[in-house]
């Protein structure tokens, strides 16, 4: 096999598992029904989208292109900067925001967070909310639990960091301190219906560590 023939293989592989070409392989729209690998939403009015980490601008974009009409709106938080390399989408339905600079919390991402609070909380039974979920979603997504401070959360992640927690440890601690992740943010969507799409950033998959888990319940015990 020549050295071009690998080359080829190798883009292509790169290529399919890019998060737009990820979400063209497993969604697709039919009518009013919105099929998720293999399993049918029946959509009884446009639905919503919220989404944050390194990873979701392009499947934010992608499943925009694909819904059209069927999407109300949503909010999406990205890296800071994220915009100086990819063109920010013109005409959305969904906001972006930006934060997070140097994978921290900012109060960027807080305002992003916040606005993400406030649009689950408003859904009902027949909504459907779209999650977008990748790895660098935790510091996306921060919302201390009262009284803590984000400068608080943000030292004590440091702390633990430079001590050696591993991404396992810290986001065992970021659960226990945030008010949407732990299976927050699907609590507070309730009783409205939730898909979530997940990259994942972890060895293993654990869903309720990816970005902290804000849509799966909280698995692990405060002494882990």
């Amino acid at each position: 096999m020549s050295n071009k023939d690998l080359k080829e293989i190798f883009l292509k592989a790169v290529e399919s598992v890019q998060p737009p070409q990820l979400i063209k392989n497993q969604v697709k729209l039919e009518g009013c029904h919105l099929l998720v690998k293999g399993r049918t939403y029946f959509l009884k009015k446009p639905c919503h989208v919220v989404g944050f980490g390194k990873a979701v601008l392009g499947m934010a974009t992608e499943l925009e292109s694909l819904l059209g009409e069927q999407l109300e709106g949503g909010v999406v938080t990205v890296p800071e900067g994220i915009f100086e390399k990819y063109q920010r989408p013109s005409g959305s339905k969904i906001e972006y925001i930006e934060g997070a600079k140097g994978n921290l919390p900012d109060e960027e991402a807080v305002k992003g967070a916040v606005k993400i609070r406030n649009l689950a909380q408003r859904l009902q039974e027949d909504d459907l909310l779209i999650v977008l979920i990748s790895g660098g979603g935790s510091a996306l997504l921060p919302l201390p639990v009262s009284p803590i401070t984000l400068e608080e959360k943000v030292d004590v992640i440091k702390k633990l960091a430079k001590s050696g927690a591993d991404i396992r440890e810290l986001n065992s601690l970021r659960k226990r301190i945030s008010v949407l992740k732990g299976g927050g943010l699907a609590e507070l969507a309730y009783p409205c219906k939730i898909i979530s799409l997940v990259l994942s950033d972890i060895v293993g998959d654990p869903l309720d560590f990816i970005a902290s888990g804000p849509t799966i319940s909280d698995r692990d015990s405060a002494e882990s």
